[in-house]
């Protein structure tokens, strides 16, 4: 890639790639940069090819996952929200800032906002509708995480979405559908409690009351969730009372 763009200006006796006049090559160098661990180099390539004209989003796209791998995911927006701007249908890049949105408890709002956004551009796609429906939970809004966590369980009949389906629907104190056998209720609980942690890393403690207010209904449809969480609930007064 570097001889590629040391002699591409150079005149050529045959028909050349036309793309070699584009980003590409200085994409090409980044990504191999930030695979090989040279990261100053990698965002020098970047940058570089920001400047050129075509095959720009493919890299703003790269560069914006190069920047969250980083932990740099505040920068890494900014060129997810150049490609969107101008390319709405976009979900690779949609996709992405979910990702990057939801990975923090800080960016909730943000996450919020980024969804939204998402799913009325790119309405069926179910990596964004599954986003979204996240977005809503975490910030306590039960109510329209359900609707899309029933659509999306509808859809596939996944234990997981069954789970975050089950604890909106606790929380809106509605009585939970049941699992078809004792398999998805094991595996069912077990996303049960993993959608629980991730609610309380979240700090969505308005759904998290609800949810501990209704688990004598949950413990009729996942009772294994129900254990988990009762005997860490009694070990959590156990370590209150001894302090």
């Amino acid at each position: 890639m570097r001889q590629c763009l040391a002699k591409r200006g150079q005149r050529s006796l045959s028909p050349i790639n036309r793309d070699i006049l584009t980003a590409a090559p200085h994409h090409c160098l980044g990504v191999a940069l930030a695979a090989a661990g040279q990261t100053s180099e990698a965002e020098t390539a970047f940058q570089a090819g920001l400047k050129e004209l075509d095959h720009v989003d493919a890299l703003r796209l790269d560069y914006a996952r190069f920047l969250f791998e980083q932990k740099r995911a505040v920068d890494a927006l900014h060129p997810l929200n150049e490609i969107v701007a101008h390319d709405a249908r976009n979900t690779a890049a949609w996709r992405l800032g979910g990702q990057i949105a939801l990975s923090s408890p800080e960016f909730l709002e943000f996450a919020r906002d980024w969804t939204g956004e998402a799913i009325s551009h790119v309405p069926d796609d179910t990596v964004i509708t599954t986003q979204r429906a996240e977005a809503l939970m975490f910030s306590d809004d039960t109510t329209g995480a359900r609707v899309l966590w029933e659509k999306l369980w509808t859809g596939t009949g996944s234990p997981h979405l069954l789970a975050a389906l089950i604890l909106c629907e606790a929380a809106e104190g509605m009585v939970p559908r049941q699992p078809e056998d004792n398999k998805d209720e094991l595996a069912a609980s077990r996303a049960f409690i993993e959608w629980y942690r991730k609610l309380f890393a979240a700090h969505a403690q308005k759904t998290l009351t609800r949810v501990m207010a209704q688990m004598n209904a949950i413990g009729v449809v996942l009772p294994s969730a129900a254990r988990i969480l009762g005997a860490a609930m009694a070990e959590a007064n156990k370590e209150a009372v001894g302090v």
